[in-house]
């Protein structure tokens, strides 16, 4: 039972854990920053289940679910414009100080040293770090909270999908969304709202609004993942709408490293 419960995990988490090894505990602000993150994502799916508490129990059915999801993937993708704002606001803050010299000064005083500047990889980074914010907290709320009972001597089938453990489903949903939540953040604050983390020293590219094309497709991607969770309440729909999910967490993860590969490559032309 312990290793089926730990393969369910290095599924559900490995590759999660893999990126916060390799880019985001190299830096506490950034752990800070991925944990912050997945707090307000709890958050936000508690402030998008609370207005429609008055309509449950809902019938075990795609069509009762549509407005459902099609409400949630309004409110995350609202309510991340809106942690996008404030630590856009944030960072400016920050590189106004270095430019200044007062973060230096203080920094000298209390005998460190700080650089002179966030570098072209650490903004990504940034994005990065509330993606798998994102990631951690669908993670412990859809995944962590059923893996106890994966300890047994047995395992769940569902009746609409006996071809597959329902606790492989969510370890590979976990996957997905992982994938899902990573990319389209670091896609959706460089490319759908702006290039808004580049801070106070290229004010030329800050200055750019939301790019509404790349805005909507990040929402429409999201929202096609939601629907094709959906489809699990066929009989037998999880056979293929799982791994189109997992498809469009591949996509999101594809299409978010060429958006920081861009990110990398404009900004280091930009600042250097």
């Amino acid at each position: 039972p312990l290793a089926t419960a730990c393969g369910y995990l290095v599924v559900g988490a490995g590759p999660w854990c893999s990126v916060f090894a390799l880019v985001t505990s190299r830096s506490s602000f950034l752990v800070l920053l991925t944990f912050a993150s997945s707090f307000y994502y709890l958050v936000v799916l508690l402030l998008a289940a609370l207005p429609l508490r008055p309509f449950m129990p809902l019938a075990p059915s795609a069509g009762s679910y549509f407005a459902f999801a099609l409400f949630t993937c309004v409110v995350k993708e609202v309510m991340r414009y809106a942690l996008f704002r404030m630590f856009r606001k944030g960072v400016t803050a920050l590189e106004d100080s270095v430019a200044s010299g007062q973060l230096a000064e203080q920094a000298a005083t209390d005998g460190v040293s700080v650089r002179g500047g966030l570098l072209p990889s650490d903004y990504v980074k940034l994005s990065l770090a509330v993606g798998q914010g994102y990631g951690l907290g669908h993670f412990f709320f859809f995944f962590l909270s059923v893996l106890s009972l994966t300890l047994g001597d047995g395992t769940w089938y569902g009746d609409r999908c006996p071809e597959m453990s329902l606790f492989t489903i969510l370890a590979v949903l976990a996957l997905a969304y992982s994938m899902i939540h990573a990319g389209a953040t670091v896609v959706a604050f460089h490319r759908g709202y702006g290039s808004g983390w580049e801070g106070a020293r290229v004010r030329e590219i800050r200055a750019r609004g939301v790019d509404w094309t790349y805005a909507g497709i990040v929402f429409a991607g999201e929202l096609v993942a939601s629907l094709f969770f959906l489809v699990n309440f066929a009989h037998g729909g999880c056979t293929w709408g799982v791994p189109l999910t997992l498809l469009c967490g591949v996509a999101f993860a594809l299409w978010g490293l060429v958006e920081a590969r861009r990110v990398v490559a404009a900004l280091t032309l930009t600042l250097h």
